[in-house]
């Protein structure tokens, strides 16, 4: 595990294809059409933004897996003024149930607390079953239903 490169960003935007592809047709989580390079775009801007991570597993010079986390922050009306959320963790198939995951995960977590937060948050869409298990398994837990309806 380690901190993605910047030479390596078309690399990562594939596995966030492959990641977006698993979720399907999940409200709010379909890409839109033609977002190859907005994706890259956004992980060139993960790379440069202090309070965002962009982390690679690799495996004989394949990339395996990523994940991505970052510092949100609140106005001072809240107690809280700010807060971890993971953004994205993805491994590619094959490459499951191994650990790398749970590695990225506690990398992710590792990088948070090192910035004095105490509590990360993320979505899981409901109906994502190995996705919840995988959460839930790493201390996730309900927080807050988020509730939808179109418009």
């Amino acid at each position: 595990m380690r901190v993605a490169r910047p030479q390596e960003l078309d690399r990562v935007a594939a596995l966030w294809t492959l990641l977006a592809a698993h979720h399907g047709s999940a409200p709010g989580l379909a890409p839109a059409a033609g977002t190859a390079f907005a994706v890259r775009d956004h992980l060139a801007e993960q790379l440069r933004d202090a309070d965002a991570v962009l982390l690679v597993a690799e495996q004989d010079g394949q990339l395996v897996g990523f994940g991505s986390a970052r510092v949100l922050r609140r106005p001072p009306i809240f107690a809280e003024t700010a807060r971890g959320e993971i953004e994205a963790l993805f491994v590619r198939e094959g490459h499951r149930r191994g650990g790398i995951g749970r590695a990225l995960a506690e990398r992710l977590f590792a990088w948070l607390a090192e910035r004095g937060l105490g509590r990360v948050a993320l979505q899981v869409a409901s109906d994502n079953r190995e996705g919840q298990r995988f959460w839930r398994a790493l201390g996730f837990t309900d927080s807050m239903d988020v509730l939808e309806r179109p418009l």
